[in-house]
């Protein structure tokens, strides 16, 4: 840990392939915090919520590294478990890391979808619930575009909103 403190952060936005920098005079400002002082912090702040994003989780635990419980345990050490003001999102593309977080009924489970669908089924969407309340896509996913402007939005927004589930877009 104490040789990652000396790294210097890289601040990228969801541009960058397109050379647009984000705050390029600030780009390796800030510093690398644990989980721990990050809750710490937001729950100190006046923000309405807080992200976290879990990858690679199944793979990370063939190595040894529950990240599951490192995070269900810095949450609750936290305090995120009880009543909060702030929201909690627990993002992931794993439906199984999705439901371990169902022992916590407040927080927000967003299932992550990286590539690219036009519709949905029904029984896609019953399976969605049962391990998330809420989806993430991408924007080729969510919306119609001409051009530079957005035209519609496509019929899997509309089924996964029928069900009672938040859609949510990458970047729009």
């Amino acid at each position: 840990w104490s040789e990652i403190q000396t790294l210097k952060p890289n601040l990228i936005g969801p541009f960058a392939a397109a050379g647009m920098d984000r705050n390029p005079v600030a780009k390796n400002a800030g510093k690398f915090m644990t989980l721990a002082g990050f809750l710490d912090y937001a729950k100190a702040s006046n923000i309405s919520g807080i992200l976290i994003g879990i990858e690679h989780a199944a793979y990370l635990a063939t190595r040894g590294l529950d990240v599951v419980d490192a995070v269900s345990n810095a949450l609750i050490k936290s305090g995120y478990d009880k009543e909060t003001k702030q929201q909690v999102f627990i993002q992931s593309e794993d439906p199984p890391v999705l439901s371990a977080f169902k022992k916590f009924p407040k927080f927000n489970r967003v299932f992550e979808i990286e590539f690219d669908i036009r519709d949905v089924s029904k029984p896609s969407v019953v399976e969605i619930k049962e391990f998330a309340n809420a989806v993430k896509l991408r924007r080729s996913s969510a919306a119609q575009v001409d051009g530079f402007y957005l035209t519609g939005f496509n019929a899997v927004v509309e089924r996964l909103r029928d069900a009672d589930i938040q859609v949510h877009v990458g970047v729009l």
